[in-house]
């Protein structure tokens, strides 16, 4: 499989499992199901989609999307732990070029890495930030050709 094909492959399957993850009350209240799946890979090409109907509400989950995405791309770490490792003082912030008041204070955003060796980011947002990333590692095991990098 080229990588484009697995790269669309992985946004038809985040779309497809979603509401198996949003007829969980507590996490379709976050964004009603509008949300934000976003891939960016090491050149910074962009690839993605947003679900849902409200616009404005696709917009916000949209953009804590962006802000995790850009962050796992910056440190080649998911968000949850880079964040961790920075107020534990064991990681230096402003090597990375994420500023504190962007840092995001959830999960939701993960390296990846396709079989050729390629790394992507991966984001998704609007459920609660550790169900994005169950959603991210189903998705991820029914595609194939690539892994979650922990």
């Amino acid at each position: 499989m080229s990588n484009a094909f697995i790269i669309q492959a992985l946004i038809d399957t985040v779309e497809a499992i979603l509401p198996e993850f949003l007829a969980d009350p507590e996490d379709f209240r976050i964004a009603e199901g509008n949300m934000a799946f976003y891939i960016l890979d090491a050149s910074g090409n962009l690839h993605g989609r947003m679900f849902g109907t409200d616009r404005a509400k696709q917009r916000l989950s949209g953009k804590v999307a962006w802000h995790k995405v850009t962050q796992v791309w910056l440190t080649g770490k998911p968000t949850g732990t880079y964040e961790r490792l920075v107020y534990n003082n064991e990681v230096p912030w402003w090597e990375y070029g994420v500023p504190k008041d962007e840092f995001i204070g959830w999960e939701g955003g993960v390296p990846a890495q396709l079989e050729d060796g390629t790394v992507l980011s991966l984001a998704l947002s609007g459920l609660r930030g550790e169900r994005d990333v169950e959603v991210l590692r189903k998705a991820t095991g029914l595609v194939g050709g690539i892994r979650l990098v922990d």
